[in-house]
């Protein structure tokens, strides 16, 4: 793995207020202050912009394989008689520290657990089956492989409904079936007038369990080395 980092920073001042004592007790500012207002105070805003640029080479022949630009912003604002609660150095240290660990999750293997919920949306559907419907997602709670039997059924009488295709692809991916999933949540999304970060999030989930799998397969197909 090979990289750089490119990082740059502004400070710029602006107009800002703070609620400060304006009247003290006797006209003694180190006395009882007696009231508060809101004044103005010169105030300063840093902007760090930074991008770490990495990419994985195959150690066999020196071949690209994976490559990305993570970028990074940290804003601090402190006004005058203050200071910012950490230096420029210490702002880009920890920007660093945290785009490292977002790339240790995209490039190293992990076993993660997690739950996927079935959709319980029914616009659209008819009466009865919007009913059905709802009786089949009670059913999810207790017994999944049946409430998915009765999923593929309910989607031959009511085909492109969204809901259904999803929940579908969530049987599918639990059972393993990762294409098929991935087909039933591209499906889902097509269903749907705008764009869903669930539809789009599951597909790419299952994507990446595809490529995991994949690896594992060909990391079995090696030969182990002799020892």
């Amino acid at each position: 793995m090979s990289g750089g980092v490119t990082t740059g920073a502004e400070e710029s001042k602006y107009q800002g207020q703070e609620e400060r004592c304006v009247e003290w007790k006797d006209g003694k500012q180190d006395g009882t202050c007696t009231k508060r207002a809101k004044v103005d105070v010169q105030c300063f805003r840093r902007v760090i912009n930074l991008t770490i640029s990495v990419r994985l080479l195959r150690v066999a022949d020196n071949m690209p394989i994976w490559s990305d630009n993570k970028p990074s912003r940290d804003e601090t604002t402190w006004c005058q008689g203050k200071a910012p609660w950490r230096t420029t150095e210490e702002a880009v240290s920890a920007m660093i520290t945290d785009l490292a660990q977002k790339i240790r999750l995209d490039v190293r293997p992990r076993v993660e657990t997690y739950k996927v919920r079935f959709r319980e949306d029914r616009d659209g559907m008819p009466k009865d089956i919007g009913n059905e419907f709802k009786g089949i997602v009670k059913l999810s709670n207790k017994d999944v492989t049946s409430a998915c039997r009765q999923w593929a059924e309910l989607n031959g009488r009511l085909p492109n409904h969204p809901s259904v295709l999803y929940n579908l692809g969530v049987c599918a991916e639990a059972a393993g079936g990762y294409a098929d999933a991935r087909a039933f949540y591209r499906s889902a999304q097509a269903a749907l007038p705008k764009r869903s970060s669930e539809m789009a999030d599951s597909a790419d989930r299952v994507d990446r369990l595809m490529i995991a799998r994949a690896d594992d397969e060909e990391r079995a197909r090696r030969p182990r080395n002799p020892r």
